[in-house]
């Protein structure tokens, strides 16, 4: 049976291949050149993660905590330790300390998608950031050289190096031509030859002759052997003039008439060497990650304005998207360049926001539910590009879906789930187990439970169950699940206490995953100091790793992270380890920060991201699409190679799309 992926992934681009191609091919394995993508800006199917989070209001909440900041206040004024009109960052998700040098000038800043929450909020968080470094002219490497046809040469002797061109020049060959008959006692005078050849009486005067005219006489050859000559030349003796026989020799010559010539080579000065570049070049600019350091780049970029389709960038800098491999000035294009890499998320910080962490003057005691919302609003605020829901504990069973898990939430939902965060009291007990059961529930979309047991009251701590449930997050007693196709959801669990009044869930749970009869969840801690059965780990593990919702298309787990506030329990650890995130421990405002943010910034780098589909272009028909899509798997890592695959898959002839399997 082939395994189906949604109708619902397929771009424009899909439908277009089917009105251009007209038929389907035969599934086979073939190369295909080019692909076609578009980019969506508004687009938004699995492209926002979900968080939910599982707040507990319990009554232990009501705890001072000593020495804490008040909340940020962006118009108050505090002491100053940093200069101002900077954007500190982070990549951990903490506040950078006094000293950092990870910083870069407010002006820089092109992320608009930040620019709201560091004014309200003093701090943003994004998915991803660049700074760009700018393009550099690169000149041509010179050398000195000789011209075309010349050669550099070093001469012995002093200030000989330079150019030389090699010179040939033909020089007749010098011929020995009679002139007259010899003196007596063979002898010649007047610079005259005494040559005597072979024979009787053959003996005369030779004058030397060089010529280009054509003349007959004898031109040397070789030496004689014994005296003997061969190869058609003949043996003379020649007296030079003026030797008085004393340089007389014998040799091989050769009687000719035609002219010859020797070919003479040598080298001639023509000059000094020039100096030659090569041509200019450009190196074009790029977006790179921030770097401790630099706090003038020219341009700091986010992945959220890319993603949520945001063009402006300031006041300082025109709109567009970031280009890749651009030449300054080029940086910004009218579209989105898949090529340009990311990275991982930062947190950016106001100066003014780090005056305000660091200005202990302004310590104070502050109850933990107090700073627990605080934290939670500014992290819901700060990460807009997460749709965040709430569920609250029960006053002493489970707990309620407060709010909903909206798709793309608008500022003012965001704006109304702060409101519901801040308006909770501490009163209760601490039902975690039984609260995350109904956690599961709720992005399963199985029937409400615990969701109908808040309970009206007061006590000297506070208010019970302040909150009302959120009525659209259920249809006929069922929970309208938040799952969407491919897609997980996160669970963010904070508690500040043990366990209490929370055995209720554990017989469901068991039900659940299949435990064997007879057999238990393991024991931890409880709020009594004794040992109590708890499934909450055997809760996650199975929220995790099985699809809660099997008719929708891929799988739809739920990852949860767990953080203890003014607690560590083994309870906690066991179940963000066997839920697939992540267990943090926090004792104060900062800390809790931190545990929250950490978990957020595990959520957005987390497993597995997909690219859009894209749709095979023909090869030799390019207005013909076929009937491929094409999409990528990556595991997203610190550098800029990440590990993925590529999947293939093809449209059968119900329009959907299968692989191989």
């Amino acid at each position: 049976m082939p395994r189906k992926v949604s109708q619902n992934l397929l771009t424009v681009s899909v439908i277009i291949a089917f009105i251009l191609t007209g038929i389907l091919y035969p599934a086979s394995a073939d190369d295909t050149e080019i692909y076609q993508a578009v980019y969506d800006a508004d687009s938004t199917e699995g492209s926002r993660p979900k968080v939910l989070i599982v707040f507990d209001d319990s009554g232990s909440m009501s705890t001072l905590v000593e020495q804490q900041p008040p909340d940020y206040d962006p118009a108050s004024e505090y002491a100053q330790s940093v200069e101002a009109d900077r954007i500190y960052w982070s990549d951990d998700a903490s506040v950078p300390e006094l000293g950092s040098s990870q910083w870069f000038e407010k002006t820089q800043n092109r992320c608009a998608s930040s620019y709201d929450d560091l004014i309200n909020i003093g701090s943003s968080t994004v998915s991803g950031a660049r700074r760009w470094i700018d393009s550099t002219t690169q000149n041509g490497q010179c050398t000195l050289q000789c011209p075309d046809g010349t050669e550099y040469r070093n001469p012995p002797g002093p200030n000989n190096a330079g150019c030389y061109e090699q010179v040939t020049t033909s020089i007749p060959v010098s011929k020995l031509v009679y002139s007259r008959n010899d003196w007596s006692n063979n002898r010649c005078y007047g610079g005259l030859f005494y040559v005597d050849p072979p024979g009787n009486n053959n003996d005369a005067c030779y004058e030397e002759v060089t010529s280009t005219e054509a003349i007959t006489g004898w031109v040397y050859r070789s030496n004689d052997n014994n005296d003997s000559c061969g190869g058609g030349t003949t043996y003379l003796t020649v007296d030079p003039p003026g030797s008085g026989r004393r340089n007389r020799y014998d040799a091989c010559f050769e009687e000719v008439t035609e002219p010859e010539y020797t070919v003479l080579s040598d080298w001639e000065y023509s000059g000094e060497r020039e100096e030659v570049c090569d041509e200019t070049t450009v190196v074009p600019g790029s977006w790179q990650s921030l770097e401790s350091g630099d706090h003038s780049p020219s341009h700091v970029e986010c992945e959220n304005d890319v993603t949520d389709g945001v063009v402006n960038n300031g006041p300082l800098q025109g709109n567009g998207y970031p280009q890749h491999d651009a030449v300054t000035g080029n940086e910004y294009g009218p579209g989105t360049d898949p090529m340009v890499q990311w990275g991982d998320s930062r947190t950016f910080y106001t100066s003014h926001y780090i005056n305000w962490a660091n200005d202990e003057s302004l310590n104070e005691s502050r109850s933990r539910l107090d700073i627990a919302q605080e934290v939670i609003s500014t992290i819901i605020e700060r990460n807009g590009g997460i749709d965040f829901g709430l569920l609250e504990f029960n006053y002493d069973e489970g707990g309620r879906i407060a709010h909903r898990i909206i798709q793309n939430m608008t500022p003012v939902q965001r704006t109304n789930l702060i409101g519901l965060v801040n308006q909770m009291d501490h009163a209760g007990s601490t039902p975690m187990c039984e609260a995350m059961y109904e956690a599961y529930n709720y992005i399963a979309g199985r029937p409400v439970e615990y969701g109908n047991s808040d309970r009206a009251g007061s006590d000297s701590r506070g208010t019970f169950d302040v909150l009302p449930k959120d009525l659209l997050a259920e249809s006929g007693g069922s929970y309208v699940s938040p799952n969407t196709d491919c897609a997980y959801t996160y669970v963010i669990l904070v508690t500040d206490g043990f366990p209490q009044r929370d055995t209720g869930a554990n017989a469901r749970i068991k039900d659940i995953i299949d435990l064997p009869a007879g057999q238990d969840c393991d024991k931890y801690e409880d709020a009594n100091g004794n040992d109590t059965e708890n499934c909450l780990p055997e809760l996650t593990q199975y929220m995790a790793n099985h699809d809660l919702a099997p008719n929708a298309d891929g799988d739809q787990f739920a990852i949860t992270y767990t953080i203890g506030f003014a607690t560590d329990q083994e309870l906690l650890r066991k179940a963000a380890e066997n839920g697939g995130g992540s267990y943090e421990t926090a004792d104060d405002a900062q800390a809790l920060t931190n545990a929250f943010q950490g978990a957020i910034v595990g959520i957005l780098s987390k497993e597995t991201t997909f690219t859009s589909p894209a749709v095979a272009v023909d090869t030799f028909t390019r207005t013909r699409s076929s009937d491929e899509v094409f999409y990528a798997m990556f595991q997203p890592a610190p550098t800029v190679d990440w590990i993925g695959n590529i999947k293939k898959l093809r449209l059968n002839a119900n329009k959907v799309l299968v692989d191989a399997g």
